[in-house]
């Protein structure tokens, strides 16, 4: 009786353990359906990474983003290295490294190499699984098709480039009788020097010490005048934007330069209050002057608006905060009604009976894209007051 007691007990245990075990495979053949499934399902491309073989499985939709058939890419991380444009190489496995190591979140974007030779962009995300120990077993993740989001950021960058130039190319037609005064201001000088000069030589004893003053001074003109020229030339191209380390109290400088006749003509005084000590700051020079002559000519024509009275510009450059540098332009104009107050940056949108709504616009653009912000506040008495905000170079925070 004991031995068909335990006979029967050693039936049931066996029939249970095959029981389990064809649970097991049932929810494991259902994984491997669901999972199936997923992968065919999904429009992203997935990749699952064995790191200490280098093998490597692309899903078939993987190898369709980038123009291939099932069979044609080789499972190996190399292929994937490979296939990377040469400029993301570095950043991509850098990213891979990191995600290893420091175990922060693997999400990058790079260009992968199509069959037909093309490059198109891609947003790739992973996890990684490690053992006890910390090392790498595996990584998987997908990547997804992001080529035509970045063709239209392209496309959007290049419209802000066209209209920040067609912005500059009517600001300069604004200021066309202060460029003609600083051109023909240093042209004259060298007519009176070469004239001069003329005089000089056609005596039976020409002084030649003489002489080498006059032709240092027509030297000294000229690079006047192509200095002023070469100022121009900056603010009127239509190139990318080229960011570098910018002295501040220069690059304003240079615009009152351009805008003071035209400014004097109207019978306004110009006064800048630019702080000794200003840090320099990182970015674009032309944009940046763009925006400083915006708001200038803004607030001379608010000012011509606004009939007698006070006639001033104040333009005014200060640390008021650890990490920026505060540019603000002060008018004595007709200021700003509280209705507009909140529309006056919107695109299209002009107080003028003449503009085009797009200068106010474009600078709140040029100052975000620095990492700063750009406002207006009405004046205790007269005016307005505009501001922006440029983020210090960081070796020059304190």
């Amino acid at each position: 009786i004991a031995f068909l007691f335990i006979e029967t007990s050693l039936i049931i245990m066996l029939w249970i353990q095959i029981k389990k075990r064809r649970q097991a495979e049932i929810k494991t053949r259902k994984s491997e359906e669901r999972y199936t499934l997923a992968v065919r399902g999904s429009t992203d491309g997935l990749w699952d990474w064995k790191t200490l073989s280098g093998e490597v499985f692309y899903s078939d939709r993987f190898k369709e983003l980038i123009g291939y058939s099932p069979d044609e890419f080789p499972g190996t991380f190399d292929s994937f290295r490979d296939h990377l444009h040469p400029e993301d190489l570095d950043a991509t496995l850098k990213a891979i490294e990191q995600h290893h190591q420091e175990r922060v979140p693997y999400d990058v974007e790079y260009r992968l190499r199509t069959k037909r030779g093309e490059y198109k962009w891609f947003r790739a995300r992973g996890q990684a699984i490690w053992d006890e120990h910390g090392k790498v077993l595996r990584m998987a993740g997908s990547i997804q098709d992001i080529n035509e989001r970045k063709q239209m950021g392209k496309k959007s960058q290049s419209l802000r480039d066209e209209l920040n130039h067609m912005s500059r190319v009517l600001s300069m037609g604004e200021i066309a009788a202060s460029l003609a005064h600083e051109i023909n201001q240093p042209l004259t000088a060298i007519r009176s020097y070469a004239q001069a000069a003329q005089r000089l030589l056609a005596r039976d004893t020409p002084d030649l010490h003489e002489v080498d003053k006059i032709l240092t001074g027509i030297v000294t003109g000229n690079r006047r005048a192509e200095a002023v020229i070469q100022r121009i030339r900056m603010l009127m191209k239509n190139e990318q934007s080229e960011r570098s380390l910018i002295d501040v109290k220069t690059f304003i400088k240079e615009v009152a330069s351009l805008l003071r006749k035209n400014i004097e003509e109207h019978n306004i005084s110009l006064r800048l209050e630019l702080d000794a000590n200003l840090p320099q700051v990182f970015g674009d020079r032309v944009q940046l002057q763009q925006v400083v002559l915006n708001l200038i000519l803004n607030g001379l024509e608010a000012i011509n608006a606004g009939g007698d009275g006070l006639r001033e510009l104040v333009v005014r450059a200060s640390k008021d905060a650890v990490d920026v540098v505060t540019i603000s332009v002060q008018d004595s104009g007709i200021g700003i009604h509280e209705e507009n107050k909140d529309r006056i940056f919107d695109a299209f949108f002009s107080t003028k009976s003449q503009g085009m709504g797009m200068g106010l616009s474009i600078s709140r653009s040029i100052i975000e894209e620095h990492g700063g912000r750009l406002w207006v506040t009405q004046n205790p008495v007269q005016g307005a007051t505009f501001s922006f905000t440029v983020p210090i170079h960081k070796e020059d925070l304190i």
